[in-house]
């Protein structure tokens, strides 16, 4: 299945309408992805994600999160998710509206890692 995460109706409103990319980032401007914490996350590990895709939302198991050493100046401890899908789901690098967290839903940026045997494994990264 290929999800599009292009236009999809979230609780901030419609998001990524057909040709305009720059709405995909206005969690990013107001500020709601800065307060993420590692914490904010551990609950969810091993449990399955609700992700919003076009044309119905899919699931993803967060697997993993690790932990990043914090630079100076830097006002969060850096870390990674990493999720896994089925082999048949596949998002495009993209952000997407995840129902995991504290606090969520949240607007997540993620990338496709090399693909594993029957699975898709994506990772955020936040710095």
């Amino acid at each position: 299945m290929y999800c599009n995460p292009a236009a999809h109706t979230s609780s901030f409103g419609v998001v990524g309408a057909a040709g305009d990319w720059a709405s995909l980032f206005v969690p990013f401007v107001l500020g709601a992805v800065d307060m993420l914490t590692p914490e904010d996350f551990e609950p969810w590990v091993g449990r399955a994600v609700r992700v919003a895709t076009i044309p119905q939302p899919v699931e993803l198991t967060l697997v993993r999160l690790k932990r990043r050493s914090k630079y100076p100046g830097i006002p969060r401890e850096p870390f990674s998710l990493y999720f896994e899908s089925p082999d048949s789901v596949y998002l495009i690098d993209a952000t997407y509206e995840f129902d995991c967290g504290r606090g969520g839903p949240h607007f997540i940026t993620i990338s496709q890692l090399i693909p594993q045997p029957g699975r898709r494994i994506y990772q955020a990264v936040f710095n």
